[in-house]
Protein backbone atom coordinates (compact mmCIF):
# COMPACT_ATOMS: atom_id res chain seq x y z
CA UNK A 1 0.00 0.00 0.00
CA UNK A 2 2.81 2.40 0.87
CA UNK A 3 4.54 1.58 -2.42
CA UNK A 4 1.32 2.45 -4.25
CA UNK A 5 1.10 5.87 -2.56
CA UNK A 6 4.79 6.55 -3.19
CA UNK A 7 4.30 5.60 -6.83
CA UNK A 8 1.34 8.02 -7.21
CA UNK A 9 3.28 10.86 -5.55
CA UNK A 10 6.31 10.16 -7.73
CA UNK A 11 4.21 10.16 -10.91
CA UNK A 12 2.48 13.37 -9.83
CA UNK A 13 5.80 15.06 -9.10
CA UNK A 14 7.19 14.00 -12.48
CA UNK A 15 4.04 15.26 -14.27
CA UNK A 16 4.24 18.63 -12.52
CA UNK A 17 7.96 18.89 -13.21
CA UNK A 18 7.54 18.19 -16.93
CA UNK A 19 4.41 20.37 -17.35
CA UNK A 20 5.33 23.07 -14.86
CA UNK A 21 4.19 26.04 -16.97
CA UNK A 22 0.82 24.48 -17.83
CA UNK A 23 0.14 23.48 -14.21
CA UNK A 24 1.02 26.98 -12.98
CA UNK A 25 -1.19 28.57 -15.63
CA UNK A 26 -4.11 26.26 -14.79
CA UNK A 27 -3.79 26.91 -11.06
CA UNK A 28 -3.60 30.67 -11.70
CA UNK A 29 -6.75 30.62 -13.85
CA UNK A 30 -8.63 28.61 -11.19
CA UNK A 31 -7.55 31.04 -8.47
CA UNK A 32 -8.59 33.98 -10.63
CA UNK A 33 -12.03 32.47 -11.32
CA UNK A 34 -12.70 31.73 -7.63
CA UNK A 35 -11.61 35.26 -6.65
CA UNK A 36 -13.78 36.88 -9.34
CA UNK A 37 -16.82 34.84 -8.30
CA UNK A 38 -16.42 35.78 -4.62
CA UNK A 39 -15.85 39.46 -5.40
CA UNK A 40 -18.96 39.45 -7.61
CA UNK A 41 -20.99 37.95 -4.78
CA UNK A 42 -19.78 40.62 -2.37
CA UNK A 43 -20.63 43.41 -4.82
CA UNK A 44 -24.09 41.94 -5.43
CA UNK A 45 -24.82 41.74 -1.70
CA UNK A 46 -23.63 45.30 -1.16
CA UNK A 47 -25.83 46.46 -4.04
CA UNK A 48 -28.94 45.13 -2.31
CA UNK A 49 -28.47 47.66 0.49
CA UNK A 50 -29.02 50.59 -1.86
CA UNK A 51 -32.54 51.96 -2.50
CA UNK A 52 -34.15 50.89 -5.78
CA UNK A 53 -35.52 53.55 -8.10
CA UNK A 54 -38.17 52.88 -10.73
CA UNK A 55 -38.35 55.25 -13.67
CA UNK A 56 -40.96 55.49 -16.38
CA UNK A 57 -39.75 57.43 -19.40
CA UNK A 58 -37.19 59.19 -17.25
CA UNK A 59 -39.64 60.21 -14.49
CA UNK A 60 -39.11 58.81 -11.03
CA UNK A 61 -42.15 56.66 -10.24
CA UNK A 62 -41.32 55.05 -6.92
CA UNK A 63 -38.35 54.67 -4.63
CA UNK A 64 -38.17 51.60 -2.43
CA UNK A 65 -36.25 52.02 0.84
CA UNK A 66 -33.87 49.49 2.30
CA UNK A 67 -35.87 46.35 3.11
CA UNK A 68 -34.19 45.40 6.42
CA UNK A 69 -36.95 46.96 8.53
CA UNK A 70 -39.75 44.88 6.96
CA UNK A 71 -40.69 41.82 9.06
CA UNK A 72 -40.33 38.40 7.48
CA UNK A 73 -43.94 37.49 8.22
CA UNK A 74 -46.98 39.65 7.74
CA UNK A 75 -49.35 39.67 10.65
CA UNK A 76 -53.05 39.10 9.95
CA UNK A 77 -53.89 40.95 13.12
CA UNK A 78 -55.20 44.49 12.85
CA UNK A 79 -53.11 47.41 13.97
CA UNK A 80 -53.68 49.05 17.32
CA UNK A 81 -55.96 51.68 15.76
CA UNK A 82 -58.57 49.04 14.88
CA UNK A 83 -61.62 49.68 17.07
CA UNK A 84 -64.43 47.50 15.67
CA UNK A 85 -65.33 45.18 18.56
CA UNK A 86 -67.99 43.31 16.56
CA UNK A 87 -67.68 39.52 16.48
CA UNK A 88 -69.59 37.04 14.33
CA UNK A 89 -70.58 33.41 14.70
CA UNK A 90 -72.58 30.86 12.76
CA UNK A 91 -76.10 29.80 13.77
CA UNK A 92 -75.55 26.31 12.34
CA UNK A 93 -72.57 25.15 14.37
CA UNK A 94 -72.09 22.65 17.14
CA UNK A 95 -68.68 24.02 18.13
CA UNK A 96 -70.06 27.49 19.00
CA UNK A 97 -67.01 29.44 17.86
CA UNK A 98 -66.95 33.19 17.24
CA UNK A 99 -64.65 35.16 14.96
CA UNK A 100 -63.46 38.73 14.83
CA UNK A 101 -64.53 40.52 11.65
CA UNK A 102 -60.94 40.58 10.34
CA UNK A 103 -60.50 36.79 10.63
CA UNK A 104 -60.83 34.55 7.60
CA UNK A 105 -63.41 32.39 9.39
CA UNK A 106 -65.82 35.33 9.56
CA UNK A 107 -65.73 35.70 5.79
CA UNK A 108 -66.61 32.02 5.31
CA UNK A 109 -69.88 32.24 7.24
CA UNK A 110 -72.89 32.63 4.93
CA UNK A 111 -74.92 35.79 5.56
CA UNK A 112 -78.07 33.79 6.28
CA UNK A 113 -76.23 31.83 9.04
CA UNK A 114 -74.32 34.79 10.52
CA UNK A 115 -75.00 35.93 14.10
CA UNK A 116 -73.45 39.26 15.05
CA UNK A 117 -72.52 40.21 18.60
CA UNK A 118 -71.72 43.80 19.59
CA UNK A 119 -68.53 42.72 21.38
CA UNK A 120 -66.53 39.72 22.52
CA UNK A 121 -68.13 39.66 25.99
CA UNK A 122 -71.59 39.23 24.51
CA UNK A 123 -70.44 36.25 22.43
CA UNK A 124 -68.85 34.63 25.50
CA UNK A 125 -72.02 35.23 27.52
CA UNK A 126 -74.00 33.45 24.78
CA UNK A 127 -71.78 30.38 25.17
CA UNK A 128 -69.39 30.95 22.25
CA UNK A 129 -65.59 30.71 22.41
CA UNK A 130 -62.89 32.23 20.21
CA UNK A 131 -61.93 30.22 17.11
CA UNK A 132 -58.37 28.87 17.19
CA UNK A 133 -57.35 30.46 13.89
CA UNK A 134 -58.52 33.92 14.97
CA UNK A 135 -56.33 36.10 17.17
CA UNK A 136 -56.91 39.35 19.03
Amino acid sequence: MINYIVNILSNSYNFIKTHQKKVFLGASVCLLLVSAYNLGSIVALEGLKQPVEYRLRGTLVNTLPEMSHIPSTISKQPDSSYTNPTVVASKNTKTKLYHFTWCSGAARIADKNKVTFPNESAAIAAGYSLAGNCQK
